[in-house]
């Protein structure tokens, strides 16, 4: 290979190269179609501008605006057929090409119409500074403005949407500058981000999340009156409408027929399984007992006779109820008006083993008085007993006062 060959052999490699590389990446289009032609055109050049910088970074300035004459299309290609070129200009020079075709595609532009959507540009609801600051970066070139930078400014103090943020930048009156507004605008917005994270409601438990596991917490229904939660307030239950109320179906108050309430009381009522029947007559009638929190409890009413000597038609309510962690039944009196809760002593211990009444709290041993007022009882001693109500599954911890028999 000769000299001149040897010169000349790295043209011939170089333009391999850059037809082979043409085929290695996608082709930019320019959208002539686009409603905003000057903004379809910038776009279209960034992209020319990424390739020539990337892949094609030794090609000529000629190869350039050949290339983008091609990307340009049939519609580009007719803009670019209708540039002025003088005398003296460099059809070749590629920045030179761009300047005319810009100049070209902005004529036919209208600037009042573009500074309409400008004018017109407010922040949406969600929409981050970041991204309401470029839209209006974007919008600022096809208006033709002198002072972009506060045009922008004035824009973006006019169209934030959080008043706070509004006000903070009215503040800084005429030394505000466009960077200062943004930067101000991406401090608001991050503070309040943070706010709202402090202001969250700590995650519920895992004893919580494995009982109410898979239960939606919107839509729950009240379970007095079956409206739907927020109807009311929940924490009172004498602002339900049903309180006071008697249903329908069980003649009890405070529910409604339908209710959670009212089908509890009945499934109540319903005799258990393998417990002897009982005909029409003879069937035991049952007593409602509301607790101070709005509660309700029914409770089998049994016959008993109410003093020693003479009998009387009068009934006292009873409920059996189940003391200790063995869960012995034992048989109260409700309602009974007294101040305390007593247990015999034999009761006592039936149901705790403790037979020498080593367990009890002697520290505290009052004298009880009956409705006599004259009748005393001592008690031995007290002791708190765990207490399962087996209508309700409820558990609770009562004191009670140890008595003899």
């Amino acid at each position: 290979m000769s000299d001149e060959e040897a010169d000349g052999a790295p043209v011939q490699n170089a333009a391999a190269h850059f037809s082979g590389n043409i085929m290695n990446f996608e082709r930019p289009k320019f959208n002539a179609r686009q409603e905003n032609r000057l903004e379809a055109l910038k776009a279209f050049k960034k992209k020319c501008g990424y390739i020539f910088k990337g892949s094609l970074v030794n090609i000529s300035e000629e190869r350039k605006c050949i290339l983008v004459q091609d990307w340009l299309g049939p519609e580009g290609q007719k803009i670019y057929d209708s540039l002025d070129w003088g005398e003296d200009e460099d059809v070749n020079n590629y920045e030179l090409m761009w300047t005319k075709l810009e100049g070209a595609v902005s004529a036919e532009c209208n600037e009042i119409v573009a500074s309409k959507k400008f004018k017109e540009r407010v922040q949406k609801p969600k929409e981050t500074i970041t991204s309401f600051v470029t839209d209006l970066m974007l919008l600022v070139k096809d208006c033709n403005y002198i002072d972009e930078d506060r045009q922008v400014r004035d824009q973006f103090v006019y169209g934030v949407s959080d008043d706070d943020l509004k006000k903070k930048l009215l503040e800084k009156g005429n030394t505000l500058t466009r960077i200062q507004a943004v930067s101000i605008g991406k401090a608001h917005e991050t503070t309040n981000q943070e706010v709202q994270e402090c202001c969250l409601k700590p995650p519920v438990s895992e004893s919580t999340n494995t009982i109410f596991k898979g239960k939606p917490h919107k839509g729950l229904m009240c379970n007095y009156c079956a409206n739907k939660k927020g109807s009311h307030s929940f924490a009172n239950k004498r602002h339900c409408p049903a309180w006071g109320a008697v249903c329908n179906l069980c003649k009890i108050k405070n529910h409604f027929k339908d209710s959670k309430e009212c089908k509890r009381l009945q499934k109540e009522r319903k005799p258990k399984p393998g417990n002897q029947k009982q005909s029409g007559s003879t069937k035991k009638p049952f007593v409602l007992k509301v607790d101070e929190d709005g509660e309700e409890h029914l409770y089998e009413v049994v016959d008993k006779i109410c003093t020693l000597h003479q009998q009387c038609d009068h009934r006292k309510a009873f409920a059996n109820l189940l003391i200790s962690k063995t869960r012995i039944c034992v048989n109260f009196q409700i309602d009974s008006g007294s101040t305390c809760s007593i247990l015999p002593v034999g009761v006592y211990k039936e149901i705790s083993g403790d037979h020498d009444l080593q367990d009890l709290n002697t520290t505290v041993r009052p004298t009880l008085s009956l409705y006599d007022e004259k009748t005393k009882i001592k008690t031995l001693g007290t002791r708190n007993c765990f207490v399962v109500n087996p209508a309700t599954g409820e558990e609770v911890i009562i004191q009670f006062r140890i008595v003899n028999e």
